[in-house]
């Protein structure tokens, strides 16, 4: 009940337009190994993450909070819709301009037909029966990823996994 009604405060701000964008400079190389080392190796069960992440170091502009917030929401799903004792990946690549972050999982996929609803709030796929979850975390996501002047994309294959991929720039 208190994540349903968080990821609709979120939602309510973000449609008002009251969501603060606070960017600064920092080193996405080392943000992501921090966030990954404290919040995650704390949360893991039997699943795992792989960080597959440059050793140079990557600068950027942009608000760590709502990073934090886009990144934290798809490793959840992806930790939380893969078997147990699997692996998910987060790869990060710079490029001249922009950098991309993609988690891939192995795990239980969204059914094709139903992929076009998937940034629509309260979607839920049909095969995630019995798996907790409110229906607005992509949602949020997306309109996150957006303020961050990002864009967002997916794949995935029933059964076999999924692929969200953001792509932001270095200064925003």
């Amino acid at each position: 009940m208190v994540i349903l009604l968080n990821d609709t405060l979120i939602l309510e701000k973000q449609s008002m337009g009251k969501y603060s964008y606070n960017p600064s400079h920092f080193s996405l190389s080392l943000y992501i190994s921090n966030f990954i080392n404290e919040y995650y190796l704390q949360k893991i069960d039997n699943n795992r993450i792989k960080l597959i992440i440059p050793d140079l170091p990557i600068d950027i502009r942009s608000d760590s909070q709502i990073l934090t917030h886009v990144i934290s929401n798809l490793l959840d799903n992806a930790l939380k819709y893969s078997a147990e004792n699997s692996t998910v990946k987060l790869i990060v690549e710079p490029f001249a301009t922009e950098i991309k972050i993609s988690i891939i999982d192995q795990g239980i996929g969204i059914p094709e037909d139903e992929q076009v609803h998937l940034f629509e709030s309260f979607f839920r796929a049909s095969n995630v029966l019995g798996i907790a979850g409110t229906g607005l975390g992509l949602t949020i996501v997306k309109q996150f990823v957006e303020l961050l002047n990002g864009t967002i994309t997916y794949s995935s294959t029933l059964n076999k996994g999924s692929e969200f991929s953001i792509t932001l720039p270095i200064k925003h």
